[in-house]
């Protein structure tokens, strides 16, 4: 008599799991798939890299993969944004200067289970050159304001010294040009026309930037401050 309790106690709890697998499954085929979102950008963030979709009305959530193939067999990487109102997130587990193609997808909760609408559209991005300091993660040589030494009065990086030099000589001409056609005096063009350069180059990339070098009011003494440009 024991016996048959217990294994009537057994099929029963058989009985109840099935019946549970069984409404989670009917429940997940009943729910339709939520709209598909979009991808609207995909940029370099001051901790890495930034995804922004669409918002998909009546979701439960969003799944975002990254990979370094479009066919996201290479390096793939998933993650789960639980909020239905999301419509961005920052990730930060990537590696410098590497092409990465990222999508997201909606999805609703069915019991235990999600149902996921299809992928959005793929978005290519490339990583710029980071740096840890401290623990965290800086993007680093992609504005002025991220290189290893400051941007020159130049107020742009080159590829190369030769360009610095290029675009100061370039400078000269314009102010010589304005003074032999007149239409500045040999006063004015001395103020403001560079009469030398120093250049220097970003240790982390390798771009170079410089100051120009101006008259003082005095017209002797040499400065770094820039004259307002007439152009």
């Amino acid at each position: 008599m024991k016996n048959i309790k217990k294994m009537l106690c057994v099929l029963f709890a058989i009985v109840t799991v099935m019946t549970s697998v069984l409404t989670v499954n009917t429940q997940a085929k009943n729910i339709k798939p939520p709209q598909a979102t979009q991808v609207v950008k995909v940029y370099a963030a001051k901790n890495g890299m930034r995804v922004k979709w669409q918002v998909v009305n009546k979701v439960s959530g969003y799944q975002i993969q990254t990979a370094r193939s479009k066919d996201f067999k290479k390096e793939k990487k998933t993650y789960t944004v639980a909020k239905p109102k999301a419509s961005a997130k920052t990730l930060n587990d990537f590696k410098a200067k590497k092409t990465y193609y990222v999508r997201v997808r909606a999805y609703k909760k069915a019991g235990k289970k999600n149902v996921y609408s299809k992928w959005s559209n793929l978005k290519k991005f490339k990583s710029p050159n980071l740096m840890e300091i401290d623990g965290n993660v800086y993007i680093v040589c992609s504005t002025n304001d991220n290189h290893q030494c400051v941007c020159g009065n130049v107020g742009r990086w080159f590829n190369s010294r030769k360009e610095v030099v290029d675009y100061v000589e370039s400078e000269m001409d314009y102010w010589n040009n304005l003074e032999d056609k007149g239409l500045i005096s040999w006063e004015e063009c001395g103020k403001k026309c560079p009469v030398g350069y120093e250049c220097w180059s970003c240790g982390f990339c390798g771009k170079w930037t410089g100051d120009m070098c101006y008259r003082g009011p005095d017209g002797v003494a040499i400065t770094k401050d820039p004259p307002a440009h007439i152009y």
